[in-house]
């Protein structure tokens, strides 16, 4: 549907990815995105950041938070287009009609909402909603991973009107978006940045390494080495790794494997000015009966 958009990158079809290069999206991150912003020691102010696209919503906390830019980047292409939806409805739309037209009963992607702005999205995002609009309301919601957005308190501008303004008033029209899987990113890459997020990419890369401590030490070197050198301003974290409770997928006893490979890591490394952290962040979705804390794993560029 979009291969023939100059941005769309057409060497991703000739590799294997667990994930599509267009393919179903999130509507609304199911990660505690606030976490990365109070819990980090990161002061976004006047910031340049690097973070995965996924629905937008790691770009909308950090420009709320004081970021001055904000680059993207996803192996789904899809996800650019849900950027660009949420991006153009913040911009020139109020807090009510945002929010009623991804949660309100009656009106969820309610055409009338985003009519008087129709002519500002781009020609893949109203072919994108196209499809949508032209689809029965069962399999229209098959576009997305939830069928519809998730309750997420951890989203600030979704909960919060003031939040929402604040983000209105710093975003930019034009959003940067690289169509990229993270295993040939670094080689992309050309800005300096202060922070670099990668959600939890590395939970679907190296399943055939033959430990945990192997993986680890293999997405270090290929992945976090280079955009250390090369892409991480002095002072500068890469939050590499996102952990809901102490879980990551496809990867059994992580945690425990995790904290030696971070013992021994920051013990050879000690003069290197590299360091690796575990931040303890609240839980992202409340939930009663299990109010699990969420992780991020960092990697520092110390000054």
């Amino acid at each position: 549907m979009f291969y023939q958009e100059p941005d769309f990158n057409k060497e991703l079809d000739s590799r294997r990815h667990t994930f599509n290069t267009v393919g179903q999206t999130f509507l609304i991150t199911n990660e505690n995105v606030c976490g990365y912003a109070n819990n980090l020691g990161q002061d976004l102010t006047g910031a340049r950041v690097l973070s995965v696209c996924s629905s937008g919503d790691h770009a909308f906390t950090f420009y709320g938070a004081g970021a001055k830019h904000v680059d993207t980047f996803d192996v789904n292409y899809a996800q650019k287009l849900i950027y660009e939806l949420k991006n153009t409805m913040i911009r020139e739309l109020p807090y009510y009609e945002f929010t009623a037209f991804f949660y309100g009963k009656n009106n969820f992607f309610n055409r009338k909402i985003i009519a008087p702005i129709w002519n500002k999205f781009s020609d893949p995002l109203k072919l994108y909603m196209e499809v949508f609009y032209s689809t029965n309301v069962a399999d229209a919601r098959r576009m997305f991973v939830y069928g519809r957005a998730i309750n997420n308190p951890g989203v600030p501008y979704i909960n919060n009107k003031k939040q929402y303004d604040l983000i209105k008033s710093r975003l930019p029209k034009d959003i940067s978006f690289i169509h990229n899987d993270l295993e040939t990113l670094p080689s992309k890459l050309s800005a300096k940045y202060d922070l670099v997020v990668l959600s939890n990419i590395f939970d679907y890369m190296y399943l055939d390494a033959p430990s945990t401590q192997g993986a680890l030490m293999k997405f270090y070197g290929d992945i976090l080495i280079p955009i250390i050198e090369n892409n991480l301003n002095p002072g500068g974290k890469i939050a590499f790794e996102y952990l809901w409770g102490t879980r990551a997928c496809n990867r059994p006893d992580f945690f425990g494997e995790w904290k030696k490979f971070e013992s021994a890591f920051n013990e050879m490394m000690s003069k290197s000015g590299l360091k690796m952290s575990t931040v303890e962040i609240p839980a992202q979705i409340i939930n009663a009966s299990s109010a699990v804390k969420s992780h991020i794993l960092v990697l520092e560029k110390q000054r």
